[in-house]
């Protein structure tokens, strides 16, 4: 990573660096930050945290990893990356398997689990005053139902507006369109 990134494919290679520190590790999904944004929709919760250098150094050094601050905050500022989480309502259905809700066959489940492998790019958008772009890369974290949760790791390319809106468009739990609103000045992002 001494180098700065400047193609997609560094940016492919950068980015699953970043997933995989933040796969299976903790996240606080308690209460909205500037970084952290919560909505309710019906018997679901969607958060979305945009990951900060901060976020990413500290979670590479829990880990043992090494990291190249400078080669974080060089991609950082070129590119924008968010966590995803969809759970349960605990105050409305429990712990229930989300994966498994809307599913009646196991022809939908794996097509289901085909478009979350490999096909959720077309359904996060970032919105700014200048454009409004569809994401680079998304992550889906398959936890093989050991987990209640939906986890999508995913990956904008960067511009230079300071407020912008991630736009989750959800295709399989009736939650239409799903927006969380970041200004880059009220954040802790370097």
């Amino acid at each position: 990573m001494k180098t700065i990134l400047r193609s997609k494919g560094s940016f492919t290679t950068f980015f699953f660096f970043v997933v995989t520190i933040f796969s299976s590790c903790s996240r606080s999904e308690k209460g909205q930050t500037a970084n952290l944004k919560m909505t309710k929709v019906g018997d679901l919760v969607v958060y979305s945290q945009l990951l900060t250098m901060e976020d990413i150094c500290q979670n590479a050094r829990e880990k043992g990893e090494i990291l190249n601050e400078d080669s974080v905050k060089s991609f950082l500022k070129r590119n924008v990356l968010f966590l995803i989480t969809i759970k349960p309502n605990k105050d409305k259905i429990g712990n229930s398997d989300i994966l498994a809700n809307g599913v009646n066959s196991w022809d939908e489940y794996q097509s289901k689990m085909q478009t979350m492998n490999f096909s959720m790019e077309p359904f996060f958008e970032l919105l700014t005053n200048k454009s409004r772009t569809k994401a680079l890369y998304v992550h889906f974290e398959n936890y093989y139902g050991l987990s209640n949760k939906v986890v999508f790791n995913v990956g904008f390319g960067n511009s230079d507006d300071k407020e912008f809106e991630v736009i989750y468009t959800d295709p399989f739990y009736n939650l239409g369109q799903v927006h969380f609103y970041y200004n880059m000045q009220d954040t802790t992002q370097n």
